[in-house]
């Protein structure tokens, strides 16, 4: 394999799912021909197939799965980065459709302000639609990420927001008599009083 192949191969991996040329070209950084002559390469060793128009996806999952796997830590960590970044820019003008994979993105680089910050948007999608155990997913993922954060007002006041949006989600996903959604109401309470 070829070092100029490498570069879009890897960023391919972390994009995860079926991409575009355009969100492949914003996260690797390279020329769009370079990338395009990677592609090329790439479809014609069967590592990737053409899903349409300027659209691939793996050829097969393992395939994905290897190339993700001889990235460094580090190099992941820059490429979920790129990745969300690029993902921020070819989707700016409908975020709200990419939100949960943003986020995912951004906490694979460590980036947990912005993730969490992501996760609440795709919760507010997912209620939007009734899509209530998404938002639960998303909210949770978002109050996970809240320990790795300094404390401050600004962490707490945001915290007691996701705790009660949590609550409320809670009641509708599990009903009345299940304790998670009371515990999420308490812990919001109680953060509430520090602040």
């Amino acid at each position: 394999r070829s070092m100029c192949h490498r570069s879009p191969l890897w960023v391919a991996a972390t994009i995860e799912h079926d991409f575009g040329l355009d969100l492949l070209a914003q996260a690797s950084g390279e020329a769009e021909h370079v990338v395009l002559n990677a592609l090329d390469e790439l479809v014609r060793r069967r590592i990737l197939q053409e899903q349409g128009a300027a659209h691939y996806a793996f050829s097969h999952a393992k395939i994905r799965e290897v190339a993700y796997a001889q990235m460094s830590g580090a190099r992941r960590q820059v490429l979920h980065r790129r990745v969300a970044q690029a993902l921020e820019h070819v989707h700016r003008a409908d975020l709200d459709r990419v939100s949960g994979r943003i986020a995912m993105h951004y906490e694979r680089a460590s980036m947990d302000k912005e993730a969490i910050q992501y996760y609440d948007r795709a919760a507010q999608v997912a209620q939007k639609i009734f899509a209530n155990r998404d938002a639960e997913t998303f909210l949770n993922k978002a109050l996970a990420l809240f320990n790795t954060l300094p404390a401050s007002r600004e962490r707490a006041a945001q915290e007691v927001a996701l705790r009660n949006r949590l609550g409320f989600v809670l009641l509708i996903t599990r009903g009345l008599s299940d304790a998670t959604a009371a515990q999420a109401f308490g812990r919001a309470r109680e953060l509430a009083e520090q602040i």
